[in-house]
């Protein structure tokens, strides 16, 4: 396998971000009314899910928030704007100085993050 070509394999994916100090989100889980089954959080290693965005709705939030909850997955609150008028309408706020994408990379490692909640809705 190319070593700078992503695998295609959703669990050798997984880890070759890993090994690349990446951090793998669930981006608006249930989305559209989906009734996805998180049982794939058993075989697959995330590190966080976004729980509020323009993309999501009270209940989406609600689910996202117990599946963090229950696989002990980071929490976000992300913008995710596709137009300009949702712009700014999340954001997420870090309780330490980030400067560099390499504080970034530290701090969204941290251990202190586990079940965490990273943002909130202006």
């Amino acid at each position: 396998m190319d070593r700078d070509r992503p695998p295609d394999v959703l669990t050798d994916l997984a880890a070759w971000v890993h090994r690349r100090c990446g951090f793998l989100i669930w981006a608006h889980p249930f989305r559209y009314g989906r009734k996805v089954s998180p049982a794939w959080l058993d075989e697959l290693p995330i590190d966080g899910i976004e729980i509020a965005s323009s993309n999501m709705d009270l209940q989406m939030g609600e689910a996202a928030l117990s599946v963090a909850e229950l696989y002990g997955l980071k929490t976000f609150v992300n913008s995710d704007a596709h137009r300009q008028a949702s712009l700014g309408c999340y954001g997420s706020d870090f309780e330490a100085d980030i400067t560099t994408m390499d504080q970034l990379i530290d701090y969204l490692n941290g251990d202190d993050l586990a079940g965490s909640k990273i943002g909130t809705g202006l």
